[in-house]
């Protein structure tokens, strides 16, 4: 689905089920498999919700927020290793679930909330990237 597809139809229907491409949000979405549930971001956003947004080249993106700011959020993917800044005017959409396979998990599981909680942290994310590349280094 085009962006431009994706923001019509979220605007007519007040939400969408969007399938997951790419690898930014392993291990929680999986490429192919999974889908994630996106309603528009009518309130301020917070540390762990996952928001869809734009960034400059076009592209939309599907990241986790990790710090909230007055004029945007810090935010990246379960699987990255940097942040990035988003402003408030780039986020197109939040999710308010997702479909793992064919199993739907709302954004208030207290599982998933958990989940996020966990992801949200940067420090604990960061040593954990690190610690997964020296393991890959000393395995080759």
């Amino acid at each position: 689905m085009s962006a431009e597809n994706f923001e019509r139809v979220l605007a007519e229907q007040g939400e969408l089920l969007l399938p997951i491409s790419g690898v930014s949000m392993l291990p929680l979405l999986e490429q192919d498999r999974d889908a994630v549930h996106l309603v528009p971001a009518a309130v301020r956003l917070q540390r762990g919700d996952m928001a869809l947004f734009r960034r400059a080249n076009g592209e939309l993106v599907l990241h986790r927020v990790v710090r909230v700011r007055p004029d945007g959020y810090f935010i990246i993917g379960d699987n990255n290793p940097q942040m990035e800044f988003v402003k408030n005017e780039q986020i197109r959409a939040v999710a308010d679930g997702y479909c793992k396979g064919e199993t739907y998990v709302p954004c208030t599981d207290e599982t998933y909330r958990a989940y996020a909680r966990a992801h949200s942290g940067y420090f604990l994310r960061a040593m954990r990237w690190r610690a997964m590349q020296m393991l890959s280094r000393l395995r080759k």
